[in-house]
């Protein structure tokens, strides 16, 4: 299991990230969720289930503080950095060049 705090660089923003993995107590399932640490004390988190298609469009919307082009950032380099956690990002048309 995973639990790092890194920072990334994409689409001229630096992101401030807790990625971490845990087991959720309900369902008994492997969940992943990352925190974007604004101002480097507290943000936005989001998880889904470990190994997940993840649809840009709706994880924006749950998350009022993200936008589509830091989304599509984010989640592009948490798969590229931690294979497995995310199985496939689907990203808007006109969002596709931020990945």
């Amino acid at each position: 299991m995973i639990n790092q705090n890194i920072t990334i660089e994409k689409n001229m923003t630096a992101y401030n990230l807790i990625v971490g993995e845990y087991i959720d107590q309900y369902y008994e399932k492997e969940r992943v969720y990352f925190t974007w640490l604004k101002n480097g004390m507290s943000g936005e988190t989001i998880s889904w289930e470990k190994g997940d298609v993840l649809y840009v469009d709706s994880l924006s919307c749950k998350a009022t503080n993200i936008n589509r082009a830091d989304m599509t950032g984010i989640l592009t380099v948490i798969k590229e950095r931690f294979p497995g956690l995310i199985k496939r990002i689907v990203v808007p048309e006109d969002f596709k060049c931020y990945q």
